[in-house]
């Protein structure tokens, strides 16, 4: 009855014009959330929140419209929202907007326009933008082929929780000695007479023999047999012909030759090899239609691998090659028979969703299981026990049973799947399951706790912000079988009594140093964690809700500080850092940078030492001098003082490659300084090098970077990284 009571509450609310009700109820429909799914109903809640501005109803609007569910396919339209959403800082929307551009669908393709939105979400952290950047880079869309910048994004996107990103990393680690043996190899070497030997140095024509009469015939070599073969039109022969050019001689034009000459003949693997190279474009102008061809060729003689890479193409689309849920369901459903855990993973969720069959739960949950018992190593297993733990959560096409979904979610997490472990929490922490083989706290302060096995008991409390009654999680620092310390109690005890004013005191905050995001958008500041440590320091985990970008808030030390995620969960280092006497180089130093309290990497130029009479020295240790500098920097230096200068050189940078230019107020989103470098002995040599530099990224300077560089404690110029550290 309670759900029954919240719909028709909010049903009430949303029918009266409120936009965070209309946006609520998109989404019970849009789930099956206290309501039968329903995503025509839930498109028609998301449109009347989006009219009135709402970000989150205006990507959901633009995701209806790119999918066709809920109401006709329309990809300007989808645009059209996409876009409004992402000038919202709506994260998932400028995704979208990436791919509208990157495909061309309902916009002019721009594959460096969608780059652009990518690396705006990916420096922000957003996995999922981190996971599209790094393919990108992998086929050279928008950017420079560059298998070693796709391997650096999509190790981000799995460090943030993009477990679709773990197969880009197993990619591109074993892809990245192939294109550096391309980068390296001689253009100009060729196989002598186009019949060579395979081994470049040793290069033989095997038909040429001018003694063939008089000498007696030498054995030939497999390799030569190889080429006779080819050559008389073995079709074995000619695949691995081409598998060699490609994969050893790194002529991917040779390699398209024999495939081509196979793959005619109704080789199935160089049909799939002719497909891919049409897709990767490298050596014959990118042709998706081709790759669709020969793809469909290998497919029709049942490759199940070629089923499910169809299937994974005519899910997106591409340039010339629409999206076609029937075609991608088809296919999915012939490469899932035969086992493919990828495909049958997408085969639950078109039957979940309704994309290209009939929407049918029952069939979603039987495919999601036959996935879910795959290899872990696939990514599409781990996201099978996720969605079956959802489904039994939920009661999508079962009965509930809180049970067996704590189950399926626990599979997943134990899979590293982070919204896995998520679910599993909640679901623990609400005493819906009873955990297994974990600790709980049933605690007269705090409720009820469960521990995470390390050194933080996990909890949630009901908080009121502005009026607004709302859940948010408590961490407590302690092991499972220490008692809270008195330092715990009274922190949480003073916490309850000005929660209302820190809520208050953040939200000002916020409004003095995000100053642009005050001008042009909301600028709450959401908490979402309450965090104590055994010393009594506590403070919020928080996002702002322009851009979802996470950040914490410090309650507990006089003003409210706002600083990176890090600083609220290590506050007590904080605090010690202040009147640390001993440093070594790696050390974490903490600053407020423009108004927001950093953690940076201490760094030194070791080389300078390597001659030091103290071994601790040499060793990394910090002198007096550069202790002294260091404690000036982070503790008396006031970031405001320099403001003007540092905005006058971006703008400098600006001038040389764009018309943008920022003040002031841009400077927390223009900056990400992570270091200081200190070395000292070589700016007493040089009079107009640093003795330390904040250094870090710069979006005027993406390439170099950004150095502020301070001598005899005043500031002695900014420039690009390297200037504090060279």
């Amino acid at each position: 009855m309670e759900n029954q009571f919240n719909i028709e509450e909010l049903t009430k609310l949303a029918e009266q014009g409120d936009v965070s009700a209309q946006s609520q109820l998109g989404n019970c429909y849009y789930w099956g959330n206290g309501v039968e799914k329903n995503h025509e109903k839930s498109f028609e809640w998301y449109l009347k929140s989006a009219e009135q501005g709402d970000k989150e109803g205006q990507y959901f609007v633009g995701m209806f419209y790119a999918t066709g569910s809920g109401t006709a396919r329309d990809y300007q339209q989808a645009v059209k929202w996409c876009r409004l959403a992402a000038e919202q800082g709506q994260a998932d929307a400028i995704n979208q907007l990436g791919w509208h551009y990157e495909h061309g669908f309902g916009v002019e393709k721009d594959e460096k326009k969608a780059v652009e939105l990518y690396l705006r979400n990916a420096e922000n952290g957003n996995a999922l933008a981190q996971f599209y950047l790094s393919s990108c880079y992998g086929w050279g869309k928008g950017v420079e082929q560059d298998y070693q910048k796709a391997l650096e994004w999509a190790e981000k996107a799995v460090a943030n929780g993009c477990e679709a990103a773990i197969q880009a990393v197993n990619f591109y680690k074993a892809s990245l000695p192939r294109q550096k043996e391309e980068e390296k190899f001689v253009k100009e070497t060729k196989l002598a007479d186009d019949k060579a030997d395979f081994s470049v140095k040793n290069a033989i024509d095997f038909k040429t023999n001018a003694n063939a009469d008089t000498q007696p015939t030498a054995k030939k070599s497999k390799k030569e047999e190889l080429w006779e073969l080819a050559e008389q039109g073995d079709a074995n022969a000619q695949y691995e012909l081409g598998y060699y050019y490609e994969w050893k001689s790194c002529d991917d034009k040779k390699a398209l030759e024999w495939y081509t000459k196979a793959a005619e003949q109704g080789h199935i693997k160089a049909q799939e090899q002719v497909a891919y190279i049409y897709r990767k474009g490298k050596v014959v102008e990118r042709s998706y239609e081709k790759y669709v061809e020969w793809m469909t060729k290998a497919a029709n003689q049942g490759s199940a691998e070629a089923q499910q890479s169809l299937g994974m193409f005519y899910d997106k689309g591409a340039d010339g090659v629409p999206q076609n849920y029937e075609l991608a369901a088809m296919w999915f459903e012939k490469a899932a028979e035969q086992g493919k855990v990828e495909a049958t993973y997408q085969l639950g969720e078109y039957y979940y969703w309704g994309n290209g069959v009939p929407e049918n739960n029952e069939k979603a949950i039987e495919w999601y299981k036959k996935a879910a018992e795959g290899d872990v190593h696939y990514v599409a297993t781990i996201e099978a026990q996720w969605r079956l733990g959802e489904m039994y959560e939920h009661g999508h096409g079962v009965d509930v049973d809180l049970e067996v979904a704590a189950e399926w979610y626990n599979r997943a997490a134990k899979n590293h799947h982070s919204g896995a472990k998520d679910d599993l929490e909640r679901l623990y922490e609400s005493g819906a399951v009873e955990p297994k083989d974990v600790a709980v706290r049933n605690d007269e302060v705090f409720g009820r706790l469960i521990h995470d096995g390390k050194k933080t008991w996990k909890g949630k409390i009901t908080a009121n912000f502005n009026g607004r009654q709302t859940e948010l999680k408590i961490r407590l620092a302690s092991t499972s079988k220490e008692k809270f310390s008195k330092e715990q109690l009274k922190a949480f005890a003073e916490y309850r009594e000005k929660e209302a004013v820190f809520y208050a005191a953040v939200q000002q905050k916020a409004k003095e140093i995000y100053k642009k995001a005050n001008g042009e958008k909301d600028n709450e500041i959401i908490p979402t964690k309450l965090y104590i440590d055994r010393q009594g320091n506590y403070g919020w985990e928080c996002k702002k809700a322009w851009d979802e970008q996470a950040i914490s808030a410090i309650l507990s030390d006089g003003d409210v500080q706002i600083g990176s995620v890090s600083v609220v969960y290590n506050y007590a280092d904080v605090v010690a850092s202040r009147t640390k006497t001993q440093w070594y180089e790696g050390d974490t130093a903490y600053m407020n940078l423009f108004g927001f309290l950093e953690a940076l990497d201490v760094r030194r130029a070791l080389y300078e030492y390597e001659e030091a009479e103290d071994e601790e020295v040499r060793e990394g240790k910090l002198t007096d001098k550069e202790v002294e500098l260091l404690l000036w920097l982070t503790n008396e230096l006031n970031t405001e003082s320099i403001a003007d200068g540092v905005v006058n050189y971006c703008n400098i940078t600006y001038d040389m490659w764009s018309d943008k230019q920022i003040g002031r107020e841009d400077l927390l989103d223009e900056l990400d300084i992570s270091k200081i470098y200190l070395r000292t002995e070589h700016s007493a040599e040089y009079d107009d090098d640093p003795e330390i530099s904040l250094a870090g990224e710069c979006q005027c300077d993406e390439e170099h970077g950004i150095a502020i560089g301070f001598k005899d404690k005043e500031l002695a110029g900014v420039s690009s990284e390297d200037y504090g550290f060279s």
